[in-house]
């Protein structure tokens, strides 16, 4: 609370901060979303410790990392957007959502610069329906990309069929590029569990070794080990 409104920095520029990075290690536990993770947590951090350094430059790191978030959301619903019905129309929803994210982050960024908002010029929006609007946007933004990033990874799966050829013996996933990811199979021969096997290289080619938990499998999701 800044019952004063002396504070210099405004106040959705600590929850914007905040909630980029707790959606960034959100992110890092879904499949193929883990660049856009990676960027959330670092623009989240470098914006609570600039928040309290320098509030100009706090402002433009959000209004960075905002243009980032969107874009994440943009591209989201572009690539789900062929995939049916639910994801044209979820598609678009990310793409209208993800375009007002990055409308807001450049306003920040302008506004850290001359110190006119100018968005709140242009709509009469008060304070507190600004940084409310802005703080739902990135937060629908990350989160669209959460559910987008997990249904695109469920429409592009193939089946994975036992040697009797009916039986499902599991799954193979793709990223948003078309990228052969992982595979999640059932328990099966001697392996009692289910596991995970991520893959390198081009086409079926450089199947990583072992049987992975998902933890294993997210941990080689970010490091490549």
């Amino acid at each position: 609370m800044d019952g004063s409104g002396n504070s210099p920095v405004p106040w959705w520029s600590w929850v914007i901060s905040g909630a980029q990075l707790a959606l960034g290690i959100g992110l890092m536990f879904v499949p193929g979303a883990q660049g856009i993770a990676a960027g959330l947590v670092i623009g989240g951090s470098l914006g609570l410790i600039a928040n309290a350094a320098s509030p100009a430059i706090a402002q433009a790191i959000g209004g960075a990392s905002s243009i980032a978030n969107g874009w994440g959301s943009f591209s989201t619903g572009m690539s789900i957007s062929g995939l049916g019905p639910i994801g044209l129309i979820g598609g678009i929803g990310l793409m209208a959502i993800g375009g007002a994210t990055m409308a807001f982050g450049a306003n920040e960024i302008a506004s850290s610069v001359t110190g006119n908002n100018y968005i709140q010029q242009w709509t009469g929006m008060s304070d507190s329906a600004y940084g409310w609007t802005y703080i739902g946007l990135n937060v629908a933004s990350s989160v669209g990309q959460i559910a987008g990033r997990s249904y695109h990874l469920r429409s592009t799966r193939e089946v994975k069929f036992g040697h009797d050829g009916l039986s499902i013996k599991g799954y193979r996933y793709y990223n948003m590029k078309g990228r052969l990811l992982y595979d999640f199979d059932y328990p099966h021969g001697n392996i009692g569990f289910i596991h995970y096997h991520g893959w390198q290289g081009p086409g079926l080619t450089g199947r990583t070794g072992g049987h992975w938990n998902y933890t294993r499998l997210i941990w080689w999701l970010l490091t490549g080990r």
